[in-house]
C-alpha cells in the first residue's frame, strides 16, 4: 500500500513540475474562450489540444460557479461577492517557483491597468510561499490582489500553473475549459476584449 501511495504522490509531483515547464508560450495562443488551450513549445510535455481563433465570441456560462473566502497578502478578508461589479474576473493560479508564471506577471499587470476601468479583475491566486510571492509582487510593481489560496477553489484548478479560469463578476465560470500555460500580453487582449466589450 505505501508503495502505491508513493508512486501516486511521485506521478502527481512529476505532473505538477512539467505543467510549469510545459507551460511556457513565447507566441500567443490562438483559443476560442469556450475551448481556451494552449499549444506547447516542441521540447516540452503539455496537454494536447486544437485551437480554434480567438475573434469568436464569448461562451456562455458553464453552470458553474466560483465562490471563495481569503485573504490578501496584507491578510484582509476577500470574497468574490467583492467583485460582483467587474465585466470579466480572470483567476490566476500561478505559484512563485514556477518560471512561465513569473514572466507572464509584468503582463499581466500592464493588461490589468490597461482594463481595468472597463470591468476587468485579475486575481493572482499562489499556494506557496507568500514571503517570494510578495518579494515578486513588489518587483515587477503587481496592481492587482494577490490572493491566498483557498479549499474552496480546488475545483477550478488543473495540474499545471499557471492555470487561469475567467469568470463573470457574480462567480459564473464562463468557459469550459481554463487558459493552462503563460501567455503575453497581446494573447491575454485577444481572450478578454469579447468579454469586455460585450
Amino acid at each position: 500500500m505505501k508503495q502505491i501511495i508513493s508512486m501516486l504522490l511521485s506521478a502527481a509531483l512529476l505532473l505538477a513540475l512539467v505543467g510549469c515547464a510545459g507551460a511556457q508560450n513565447e507566441t500567443p495562443v490562438q483559443t476560442d474562450p469556450a475551448n481556451v488551450t494552449e499549444a506547447a513549445p516542441e521540447t516540452e510535455a503539455a496537454p494536447e489540444t486544437e485551437a480554434a481563433p480567438l475573434t469568436e465570441a464569448p461562451a456562455a456560462e458553464t453552470g458553474r460557479v466560483l465562490d471563495f473566502t481569503t485573504t490578501d497578502l496584507d491578510g484582509n478578508t476577500v470574497t468574490m461577492a467583492d467583485f460582483q461589479d467587474a465585466k470579466l474576473v480572470l483567476v490566476n493560479f500561478w505559484e512563485p517557483w514556477c518560471g512561465p508564471c513569473v514572466g507572464e506577471l509584468p503582463d499581466l499587470a500592464r493588461l490589468y491597468e490597461t482594463y481595468k476601468d472597463q470591468g476587468l479583475v485579475i486575481l493572482g491566486v499562489f499556494n506557496d510561499s507568500e514571503d517570494d510571492a510578495r518579494a515578486l509582487v513588489e518587483q515587477d510593481s503587481i496592481g492587482y490582489p494577490i490572493l491566498h489560496f483557498s479549499p474552496e477553489m480546488m475545483d477550478f484548478i488543473s495540474a499545471y500553473v499557471p492555470t487561469t479560469v475567467l469568470v463573470a463578476g457574480d462567480g459564473s465560470v464562463l468557459t469550459d475549459e481554463p487558459v493552462i500555460g503563460a501567455q503575453n500580453y497581446e494573447a491575454w487582449e485577444a481572450l478578454i476584449l469579447p468579454y469586455l466589450e460585450g
